[in-house]
């Protein structure tokens, strides 16, 4: 038998450190390095699933079933239950926007396919229980901007006989209640809002936004639901990048709606692997979870027993010095906020596209040209109590389409100008290929 030859190992191709430390990332499932990077990170925090409610309508709890019928909810009560964790992760990174700076534009990726989740995509997905116009607020929603709590209400509906809010430690404000604090079928209402519809790993009480939503809801008010979700998926989506009331390592909610949303929006088959069924949440599920867990006796310095304390805190909120707003107050107020967003924007596009010009030989925009373009609100709407300038009462930022079509009104309006080109041509139209008219134009999208 022949001896093995020896190997020669010099001539083994070494491998070198830097390519084991590049980072690769399947570009059908991210949108960058950044993306996937933050997808990585998220595998860190928590899931915080929704509950699957089923409670029957001839049991205690039929108030709850009867009131989430009525206002066309069941789809949000009743989740998708199946969850896959890398669709949710790969929901969330995808959202981030591209630079810090940049708003959130409410639209998604998941394996290579689009997914919108603002305020009109989630009502058509929840089978529009709100009829409102989609730049109209809701009460509920005007409520907790204005955040004017009405103590009494919310104590007197919400809350056990003799138990108040707790407030801040200037006792200026009430900031929260305690579960035990609430009656029984508002601790029911507190664990669909942190499950279903604010996402809150901390359920021992609920924030002053959590009650004001409880409240409305059993007082059958205004609520458009799918715009209090969109924003709470929002601050999600932007929570390590710019400062919200969530923690950092805040637990990713919604994975229920999430899923609906996928399937709904791109009909794919979804990956085998189920990492979490959510929990079905029944009349015996309800009666375990919500209960008091102590017994409050409070005694009267005259002697014996009562079933209410003296208040210690005041029972209205402290006046802000302004009255309250109205909607159409509020909604000018919105919108020429708005107004000016966008006029900022023409107004820097329109200074982008006539740098271009002068280096591909256009006209460039007269200032006549240049105002009548951007079109910036001149006065602002009238705020009762506050100041504002001429034209007070005015619906100014009245959210109405101007007419005008970015790139191809400002192109026309650049062509219609006298002044000749550096070359002297006059008007000698120069296309842009398709890259690079979406790059002069860009996206305001939300």
């Amino acid at each position: 038998m022949a001896p093995r030859k020896a190997v020669n190992k010099g001539k083994k191709k070494q491998t070198t450190g830097g390519s084991s430390s590049r980072v690769n990332f399947d570009a059908t499932r991210f949108l960058g390095p950044l993306q996937f990077a933050l997808f990585r990170d998220l595998a860190k925090r928590t899931i915080w699933g929704e509950n699957v409610y089923r409670l029957t309508r001839t049991g205690d709890f039929e108030r709850f079933t009867e009131m989430i019928e009525e206002r066309g909810w069941v789809d949000l009560a009743r989740p998708a239950d199946a969850i896959n964790f890398d669709l949710v992760r790969e929901f969330y990174a995808n959202a981030m926007p591209l630079d810090d700076e940049d708003p959130v534009t409410f639209k998604t990726m998941v394996r290579g396919r689009e997914i919108r989740f603002d305020r009109d995509s989630i009502n058509d997905f929840l089978g529009q229980p709100s009829q409102l116009p989609p730049d109209t607020y809701c009460a509920f929603t005007m409520s907790v901007a204005q955040g004017n709590w009405d103590v009494a209400a919310l104590t007197q509906s919400l809350l056990r006989p003799g138990h108040q809010l707790i407030w801040n430690t200037q006792k200026t404000r009430p900031v929260r209640a305690k579960k035990d604090d609430l009656t029984i079928y508002s601790q029911l209402l507190l664990h669909f809002t942190l499950h279903n519809v604010m996402p809150r790993s901390h359920t021992s009480d609920g924030t002053m936004k959590a009650l004001q939503f409880m409240y409305y809801m059993q007082n059958n008010l205004e609520i458009d639901i799918a715009r209090v979700i969109a924003s709470e998926m929002r601050d999600m989506v932007v929570t390590g990048l710019h400062t919200t009331k969530m923690k950092n390592n805040a637990a990713l909610g919604f994975p229920g709606l999430i899923m609906g949303l996928i399937y709904e929006q791109t009909r794919m088959t979804f990956p085998p692997e189920i990492n979490l069924t959510l929990k079905e949440f029944d009349d015996e599920e309800a009666r375990r979870v919500c209960k008091y867990r102590h017994t409050t006796i409070f005694i009267d310095p005259a002697g014996g027993q009562s079933s209410a304390p003296p208040p210690t805190f005041p029972n209205t909120f402290p006046s802000t010095g302004y009255p309250p707003m109205d909607s159409t107050t509020f909604h000018n107020m919105v919108t020429y906020n708005w107004d000016l967003h966008d006029a900022g924007f023409r107004a820097m596009q329109a200074v982008h596209q006539s740098i271009y010009n002068t280096q591909v030989l256009q006209p460039v925009m007269s200032p006549d040209q240049f105002r009548s373009y951007v079109q910036w609100p001149e006065d602002r709407p009238f705020i009762p109590g506050g100041g504002s300038s001429s034209g007070a009462g005015t619906n100014v930022g009245g959210g109405t389409d101007t007419d005008i079509d970015d790139d191809t009104t400002l192109r026309e309006m650049m062509n219609r100008n006298p002044v000749g080109n550096r070359d002297g041509n006059n008007n000698e139209d120069i296309e842009m290929d398709d890259e690079e008219e979406a790059t002069a134009s860009g996206s305001d999208d939300e």
